[in-house]
């Protein structure tokens, strides 16, 4: 199992299971494919799904900011991000109900990655890579404010092969309740 976690996200926050890191605040890891994978929203975008036979996809989109009042947030976001990305990702945190200390907003933060990686959103993922993946397991966040339902639904309809789990709870919430399914499934890191 690899874990690819979402934008401006890091990778401890699948611990203990193993995860790379996209390089917002250091390093980029080198992604190599594995059979089962597990995305975190944004995480679906820059995962290696050539081997894939099994993804599950927490709080995941095939594109974001599209039709002309959600470019307009995307462009303030840009912006905004450019500006401040201290302050942004602060408040993205918020927003996304991720609770904790964020001690890597005091090192380097990469704000050109996190600019193209919007930029990927609005230009969104291609669905056909997905559909050759036998078995995909879709949760979804009755709260979440980052991916909007209309954002699930569009995933969830491009994939009609897929389960689909609901939970309450923000962006974040797939990501604990997963992580509490696998530990109470008795699911170590190495499985």
């Amino acid at each position: 199992m690899l874990c690819f976690h979402g934008w401006a996200s890091l990778p401890e926050m699948f611990s203990p299971f193993p995860s790379v890191s996209r390089g917002y605040f250091g390093q980029p890891d080198l992604v190599t494919a594995s059979k089962k994978v597990v995305t975190h929203s944004f995480g679906l975008h820059w995962a290696d799904l050539s081997e894939c036979e099994e993804l599950v996809i927490l709080s995941g989109f095939l594109r974001l900011g599209v039709g002309f009042m959600e470019e307009m947030k995307m462009k303030l976001l840009k912006k905004y991000l450019q500006e401040d990305p201290v302050e942004l990702l602060g408040d993205f945190y918020s927003e996304a109900g991720y609770n904790g200390e964020a001690p890597w907003l005091t090192g380097h933060i990469n704000v050109d990655l996190l600019l193209a990686d919007l930029d990927q959103m609005q230009k969104g993922l291609d669905v056909k890579k997905l559909l050759q993946i036998p078995k995909i397991t879709l949760w979804f966040a009755k709260k979440d404010k980052i991916v909007l339902k209309d954002r699930g639904a569009e995933l969830q309809s491009a994939l009609p092969h897929a389960e689909v789990i609901w939970v309450e709870g923000s962006h974040m919430a797939t990501l604990e309740k997963w992580k509490e399914k696998q530990t109470s499934l008795g699911l170590s890191e190495e499985q």
